[in-house]
């Protein structure tokens, strides 16, 4: 009876906006020296009591060498990509999920290992990878290197994209974040570090950074950021709550020429981290900003006033997200 397997297709837009999936060559001398049709999702057999897409994520999270990223958006569902037969019969379903486009650290990435017999019918053991490397494809080229019978999977991730509407707004792809748009978080670190740059320099706002900060200060900044705009929930997840940050900033009264001078600043920093030079997306990120200086020094008169479980806000290219 054919074996059934399940896998996970990853993919991402790269900082022009195309999308990529990420493929692992197979191990073991057999596949050492090949390239075309050496390629393949991460997928493996189902366990006993399994469900196909539990056992995808299994096997990303095996074969990765680390947990499987999360969707770039926050709860988005995987897209069911169907089922595929490969040669000798086994059946792979597949599903596809969108994720950061720095999730992953391609060359730290290690798979699990296998036992094979090699040379063939010598007996011989030899522990082998499942996957020696990995890397990132264009559609195009992930059909010309990829096991042959999963090129439908690309096919139908392609045709996925194609039926989703285009633009979330003036264009803007589907699932593509401001996070994305920037760069992913290398910009946004870089933007920290400008900005922070920006204001110890400003006569006007360098006096709120007089007292001790933390010695991460900038990279826990852009962290705090980079949840806001779409990207990974590290900050929450192992810095600090946003509660924490808005009780911080509370109860310093009204200081609009502050606030004004720390948006200028922040304006100037796009060009200092070489943000792209895209109307649309400095745009919206300088109104993000200047709401942000509000949400977190504004909406509350004293530290005791912030509800310990604030959520972290974030902001969409309409503006900011709605719950609910």
């Amino acid at each position: 009876m054919p074996s059934e397997s399940a896998g996970l297709l990853l993919y991402r837009r790269n900082a022009g906006g195309d999308v990529e999936v990420l493929l692992g060559h197979m191990g073991g001398p057999f596949w050492s020296r090949k390239h075309e049709g050496a390629w393949t999702l991460p997928k493996g057999e189902l366990e006993p009591g399994e469900s196909a897409h539990a056992a995808a994520l299994r096997e990303g999270t095996e074969e990765l060498g680390v947990p499987v990223p999360g969707p770039v958006q926050a709860g988005a569902a995987d897209v069911d990509l169907g089922e595929i037969r490969q040669r000798a019969g086994k059946r792979v379903r597949a599903w596809a999920r969108q994720i950061a486009p720095d999730a992953l650290d391609l060359p730290t990435l290690r798979s699990n290992t296998v036992t094979i017999e090699w040379p063939p019918r010598t007996g011989r053991r030899l522990e082998v990878p499942e996957l020696d490397r990995y890397a990132w494809f264009s559609l195009a080229a992930a059909r010309e290197v990829v096991v042959q019978a999963q090129s439908e999977l690309i096919d139908r991730l392609e045709e996925h994209l194609r039926a989703v509407p285009s633009s979330s707004c003036d264009g803007e792809p589907v699932g593509r974040t401001i996070y994305d748009a920037m760069g992913g978080m290398p910009a946004v670190a870089a933007l920290a570090r400008a900005w922070h740059a920006r204001v110890l320099d400003d006569p006007v706002v360098a006096h709120a950074f007089e007292r001790r900060m933390h010695p991460q200060h900038d990279e826990r900044l852009a962290a705090y950021w980079a949840e806001q705009l779409g990207g990974p929930a590290t900050f929450t997840a192992s810095m600090a709550s946003h509660a924490s940050v808005v009780a911080v900033h509370s109860g310093n009264g009204p200081h609009e020429e502050m606030d004004a001078r720390a948006v200028a600043c922040f304006e100037l920093a796009l060009d200092d981290a070489a943000i792209p030079d895209d109307d649309r997306l400095r745009n919206t990120l300088t109104l993000w900003f200047a709401w942000a200086m509000q949400v977190l020094n504004h909406e509350h008169e004293t530290p005791e006033e912030v509800p310990v479980d604030l959520p972290m806000p974030t902001w969409t290219w309409d503006g900011p997200a709605r719950s609910g």
